[in-house]
């Protein structure tokens, strides 16, 4: 997992081509003729480099690629058409085509950042070194990164470059190495959280479990909320990996929330989906074993408040139901869902009153009305789950009858059956 800086803005590139072009001192006839015999394509250069700079402002980034290919053929020494080059590359999600014109640019002019542009921190080895990732360029990037680091080039904060570095280690297997950078990331960096969970699945897949837990304990008291794996600042190398963390990190918020149970497993089954018999394909193995049969059982029910006297009854009625509640995932194997049901006890003197056998069809689903406030429905993670899937278990709940004396909310996790 590693920090992928934002996409350069280019306010100013057509300054920057001015700037580029050799006309700070006004030429006279004879320089002019002798330049044009040492540079005979200069001229064509610069309209395409001008034009191609217009294109990615009007954000056509694949017209400038278009002509930013003629220009750089036409002058394979100047960098600034490899520059540009790369940025439309990024923009278009060419990352070989971006790694190559970024490394270019390096080899011609190392630490190169054009006059006239607005660069901040995004630099040509911030740059290449995403593309590569990208490009699953894995030990190029590691050997860049290493550059920089023993270079001191300006470009990234020191606890980023460690982050990526161990991230090309990881997704090279060399768990070693990984777990070092990490470290090193972690301690740079103490209150980032995103090192930490790196660390977390580092250590897990070296089979290290106990500083795998600690570490994936520490990483979740900065983001309980696993906020850094909805950031677009955020992206995996190799992609599939995020499924493999959040496996992981749900599966030890499960201590505490049973309901997250359902989305580890699920999160490992992707994983095992997208990687198939890779490295860590054991490991995810062993984490599904771990996690148990995906039938739903009583652990996967939680019921307010716990001490509830007719807690035992309601979930025992809602586990009988799990058979029904999975079938309606059929179509949604990739998906986890979370059903509560708010009840309404009485509330005259609930200790005397009998109890209420309520139907729970009685009570409207807030993913099928507006003006229903007693039955949630809603994904366990960012995956989206069908509207069938929803209906279909809203509509299976709506057939139990549960005892309303004391209880006030029935959670219910559902996954599908195992494939």
């Amino acid at each position: 997992m590693a920090r992928r800086g934002s996409l350069v803005a280019l306010a100013a590139l057509v300054c920057a081509v001015a700037a580029a072009q050799d006309g700070d001192e006004p030429e006279v006839e004879g320089d002019a003729f002798w330049g044009e015999i040492a540079h005979p394509h200069r001229a064509r250069y610069g309209e395409l480099i001008s034009q191609s700079a217009a294109f990615i402002q009007a954000n056509d980034p694949g017209a400038a690629a278009a002509l930013l290919d003629q220009a750089v053929k036409l002058d394979a020494g100047e960098p600034l058409g490899f520059y540009l080059l790369g940025i439309a590359r990024i923009r278009t999600a060419r990352w070989d085509g971006c790694a190559d014109a970024f490394s270019t640019v390096e080899r011609l002019r190392p630490g190169y950042q054009p006059s006239g542009t607005r660069l901040e921190s995004q630099s040509v080895g911030l740059m290449l070194g995403v593309c590569y990732i990208h490009a699953a360029r894995y030990d190029e990037a590691a050997a860049h990164y290493r550059r920089m680091l023993g270079s001191g080039e300006p470009g990234m904060p020191l606890d980023a470059l460690h982050y990526a570095l161990g991230d090309c280690d990881q997704a090279l297997g060399r768990l070693d190495e990984a777990i070092e950078e990490y470290a090193l990331a972690s301690a740079a960096s103490p209150k980032n959280a995103p090192p930490l969970f790196a660390l977390a699945v580092a250590l897990d897949r070296d089979e290290q479990i106990a500083r795998a837990h600690d570490a994936m304990a520490r990483a979740l008291a900065l983001d309980p909320q696993l906020g850094t794996f909805n950031t677009r600042s955020i992206f995996f190398a190799p992609p599939d990996d995020v499924h493999y963390y959040l496996g992981l990190a749900s599966q030890l918020l499960a201590a505490s929330d049973p309901l997250r149970r359902a989305p580890a497993i699920v999160r490992f089954r992707r994983y095992l989906a997208a990687a198939g018999q890779g490295p860590w394909a054991k490991r995810a193995r062993a984490h599904l074993a771990e996690l148990g049969p995906s039938s739903l059982g009583p652990a996967d029910v939680l019921v307010s408040p716990v001490d509830a006297p007719e807690r035992d009854a309601a979930v025992k009625a809602i586990v009988a139901l799990g058979p029904e509640l999975q079938r309606c995932m059929e179509g949604d194997r990739d998906g986890a869902l979370r059903t509560a049901l708010h009840l309404s006890p009485s509330t005259k003197n609930a200790k005397q009153a009998p109890p209420r056998s309520t139907p729970v069809g009685l009570l409207r689903p807030l993913s099928l009305g507006p003006e229903a406030e007693r039955v949630t429905t809603s994904p366990l993670d960012s995956e989206p789950v069908s509207r069938q899937a929803i209906e279909c278990i809203d509509k299976t709940l709506r057939g139990v009858k549960l005892t309303v004396r004391q209880l006030t909310l029935v959670q219910v996790a559902v996954i599908a059956r195992s494939p």
